[in-house]
């Protein structure tokens, strides 16, 4: 809470103590809305990178992908208490990397010799640091999980779970007595995405409409402000779909490198942007509702290719984020190599 002593806008002859949040609060309030955009980040869809040998009906698949960049956001955190109601909010910022691998084994060529079914395990870590206009949030995760894909006649299907375990380190001198301070948590997180590739006729161009749903709940162990105050978050659990198209140009295959840029467009809809939570002064007890972005829009663009064996794939692509609250951008790529 901050204090300042100032004229009453409403009579130039009154003044007072105002009393306001600090806008930092919403980073502290919002922790899990802060770490869930990170976790987001790998939900984008594993198929389009799960590919296949021309030879042989079993393979192994290696691959690793890593990216980063600025998920910019709007967060806003109502407070109430008996007979009381106050509100912080803040422009966030949070620069972010991941970094994501995975192994899977392919049975190639089922029903008709159309389709391709994986089964993987996957892992990785990300990070970022949250800055405002006080304090930062400094979030570091670890995951371990599993997915399954089916791939073949212009169709992809894919569904991922993961666990994480997350540690979380707030720094702001208004805030907390000490500093800062840290705390611990972990989520369960998963995603099922499809999408179809239409063929343009003959000249390489194709159309390709797909969408996605991911889904996580996480939690956060409580943690101390000062010697009198804790704050307490309620679980969380987070919904997000995603809607759009890309179209690409498929270079011709002669034997040699087959290369592939698109660019796309997708619609993200939050369909779960608030967290709960309290914070307990002695023996009053403040409840507080952050929210975090709307519904948004994602542009990508890239470049994906293989070579003439199908054994080695990589791909590099850009991302800007935009509207509903939302700003920044990222770059991700990575590598396949089938055995």
């Amino acid at each position: 809470m901050l204090e300042k002593f100032t004229q009453n806008p409403a009579n130039s002859k009154q003044f007072g103590i105002l009393q306001t949040f600090d806008p930092g609060a919403t980073q502290v309030m919002g922790l899990q809305t802060l770490a869930g955009s990170i976790s987001s980040q790998l939900d984008d869809p594993l198929s389009a990178y799960i590919t296949e040998r021309k030879e042989g009906d079993h393979q192994l698949g290696l691959w690793i992908r890593g990216g980063g960049g600025n998920f910019d956001q709007n967060l806003s955190t109502a407070f109430s208490a008996t007979g009381f109601t106050g509100s912080a909010n803040e422009r966030v910022s949070t620069s972010f990397h991941t970094v994501q691998g995975g192994l899977d084994y392919g049975i190639l060529g089922l029903g008709t010799g159309n389709f391709n079914l994986h089964f993987g395990i996957t892992g990785g870590t990300f990070g970022g640091t949250a800055k405002g206009v006080n304090g930062q949030t400094e979030i570091d995760g670890d995951f371990l999980g599993g997915y399954v894909a089916l791939t073949g006649g212009g169709l992809t299907f894919d569904a991922t779970i993961r666990k994480e375990w997350r540690d979380y380190k707030m720094i702001n001198p208004i805030i907390f007595a000490a500093g800062s301070a840290t705390t611990k948590g972990d989520a369960w997180a998963g995603s099922v995405s499809g999408s179809y590739k239409i063929g343009l006729g003959t000249s390489g161009f194709s159309l390709t409409p797909s969408a996605s749903l991911s889904w996580g709940s996480s939690s956060v162990d409580p943690f101390v402000v000062d010697t009198l105050s804790t704050v307490t978050l309620a679980d969380d659990k987070q919904t997000v779909g995603r809607f759009g198209a890309k179209i690409a140009w498929t270079s011709p295959d002669n034997g040699g490198f087959v290369v592939e840029p698109y660019a796309g467009a997708y619609s993200i809809n939050n369909f779960s942007r608030t967290e709960a939570g309290s914070a307990t002064y002695g023996i009053s007890t403040l409840s507080s509702l952050t929210s975090g972005f709307d519904n948004g829009v994602q542009y990508s663009a890239g470049i994906s290719g293989h070579d003439a064996s199908g054994k080695i794939n990589v791909y590099v692509q850009g991302n800007l984020f935009r509207g509903g609250g939302l700003g920044g951008g990222s770059v991700t790529g990575g590598i396949r190599i089938n055995f």
